[in-house]
Order: C-alpha cells, then sequence, then structure tokens
C-alpha cells in the first residue's frame, strides 16, 4: 500500500499523509515500528493503471528467476525487459538492486553445469 493509495481513500494529498505519519510510531508486541515502514513505494506502470508497489516488482522478479532456464538464466537487463513487459519498467540497476535485496545471486551463482 503506497502513500497515494492512503490519500485516494482519505481524498487528501498523498504529501498531506506523509506529514500527518512523519515521526510517528506504532507500538507492536516486537515493539515499535515507524508508520512510514508500513508504506511501500510506488513504481508507475507502463499501462497508466497507477502505482505498482516495490513489493509488487519484487515478488514478480521472484517468480521469473523461479522458472527461468537454470542453464541459461536471464541477465537483469533481460528481466527488466521481462519485468517492462508486465507492467513494470524498471531499469536493469533496480532490477540487480532488487535481486540483491531478496538474496538472488547474479547470472553466474543462478547458473546450473
Amino acid at each position: 500500500m503506497t502513500l497515494e493509495d492512503i490519500g485516494d481513500v482519505l481524498e487528501i494529498h498523498k504529501s498531506t499523509v506523509s506529514r500527518a505519519i512523519r515521526d510517528k510510531y506504532l507500538r507492536v508486541p516486537s515493539g515499535c515500528v515507524l508508520f512510514r515502514s508500513l508504506f511501500t513505494t510506488g513504481i508507475v506502470s507502463s499501462d497508466g493503471n497507477g502505482d505498482v508497489s516495490r513489493n509488487t516488482v519484487k515478488t514478480k522478479l521472484k517468480e521469473l528467476v523461479a522458472v527461468e532456464d537454470k542453464k541459461k538464466p536471464w541477465s537483469d537487463e533481460q528481466l527488466a525487459g521481462l519485468l517492462q513487459d508486465a507492467g513494470m519498467p524498471i531499469s536493469r540497476r533496480t532490477v540487480a538492486k532488487y535481486r540483491m535485496e531478496l538474496g538472488i545471486g547474479g547470472v553466474f551463482q543462478r547458473k546450473d553445469g
């Protein structure tokens, strides 16, 4: 969920939501969390149907890596193209960043044989 999603529901601008939650914490059983950490940032979808969350892109990236040919895994550039085709336009560098955050190795680490 993005700040814009909350703003749309409340019929206020996302910057107003951002100011309202700035420096605010939520107490949970495991401690306190910053409200801002509960929201994802959005990536504008290529089909013009609003934002796609980072988590959605990361999930799709995991799915793509799971089904790739292990003898010839896709490069970050190829993964970026596949994500673009799925309506998630991100750069090769962003693919590499998300891949590292997910603990997914590069082409040579993912290659079998």
